[in-house]
């Protein structure tokens, strides 16, 4: 009778949802191998372009405004406490793992995400400042960091979270009545309406109020209303642009989940999927380009319709590559993405 090692730690084993979130960590690895490393490099290409001269400028800037550093560093973690204590008390009721025995508290799960966002920080700056690219200064933005994240995940622990009932995310869309048109010679047409209304779920009301917050916080004392409202309104436009864009890719990746079998091709299956999200993206940059003109004249108008083709061209982009990849079933069903969207 040969006797064989456990197939993971002790301690490991002691405490399941560790052990659970270990074995969705390396099942990822194993379904794409190659996603992690080409993130890691995407992410080293996109540090190593942004000159020496603008990272030690923004890297000084923060460690000039301390405050205004631990006040956003505090607002993101009670934010973040907040969602993963609703997250936990959810799986608490609901998943398998709730019967079994835990030697690890609730708070110290909570706790676990900010610790690995501060840790990430701290090792950010490390390896700046061992390539040159920060100066020493840098290393005084970790305490203000550390403490702001201190007192946001204690506000956000110990606050009363209120009612855990969710609001459907299907309020926020509107249901287009069946036409009989459809019903005769149905049409992938419709399949451009998903992602206007996935956008609008991202986009409620809950939402957009903590990007306001965050950017209204942000703003230095003094800061005129009129400009106030200005930055408002472009943070609400911003996130309406890239929650389209997401939500491009998202309803990409879980439509070709079903519609990969079928004899659809990729220029048919992109082009019903993106031409409504990508005609909204046109008329919101349309009228960004129309308030930059008649505010900052023709220099903003020049400077504004660059930056529009280029947000343009990357949304149709970033949508063909998502629906040809989406339309690939081997890509499919090894497909992290899609799994992490559902």
């Amino acid at each position: 009778m040969s006797c064989t090692a456990a197939p993971h730690p002790r301690w490991l084993m002691r405490r399941p949802h560790c052990l659970a979130a270990w074995l969705q960590c390396r099942n990822a690895y194993r379904r794409t191998p190659l996603l992690w490393p080409l993130s890691a490099l995407i992410i080293a290409v996109l540090v190593w372009a942004f000159s020496r001269a603008a990272l030690i400028g923004f890297l000084q800037r923060c460690a000039a405004h301390p405050i205004i550093l631990g006040i956003i560093a505090a607002v993101c973690t009670w934010a973040m406490t907040a969602r993963l204590e609703r997250g936990a008390q959810r799986e608490l009721a609901l998943s398998w793992l709730a019967a079994l025995p835990t030697m690890q508290s609730q708070a110290a799960r909570v706790a676990l995400a900010p610790l690995a966002a501060l840790a990430l920080i701290v090792a950010v700056l490390i390896v700046a400042m061992l390539a040159g690219l920060a100066p020493e200064s840098a290393a005084e933005i970790v305490l203000p960091v550390a403490a702001g994240m201190s007192a946001g995940f204690l506000t956000g622990w110990l606050a009363p979270q209120g009612s855990t009932a969710v609001t459907p995310g299907s309020w926020y869309a509107r249901v287009r009545p069946v036409r009989n048109r459809s019903e005769i010679r149905p049409t992938l047409l419709a399949l451009g309406l998903w992602p206007i209304a996935q956008a609008r779920v991202w986009a409620r009301p809950k939402i957009n109020a903590r990007w306001l917050l965050l950017a209204l916080v942000a703003l230095p004392l003094g800061t005129p209303a009129a400009k106030a409202l200005a930055v408002a309104a472009a943070v609400l436009v911003g996130w309406h642009v890239l929650a389209l864009l997401g939500a491009t890719v998202r309803v990409s990746f879980a439509a070709g989940w079903w519609l990969a079998p079928t004899s659809i091709g990729i220029v048919r299956f992109t082009g019903s999927l993106v031409y409504l999200a990508w005609l909204r993206q046109l008329i919101i940059c349309a009228l960004a380009l129309a308030a930059a003109a008649a505010l900052g004249g023709a220099a903003a108008l020049h400077a504004g319709s660059a930056v529009a083709a280029a947000w343009l061209a990357l949304c149709c982009l970033s949508g063909a590559l998502a629906c040809s990849w989406a339309l690939a079933s081997r890509s499919i069903a090894a497909s992290t993405l899609h799994r992490r969207m559902q």
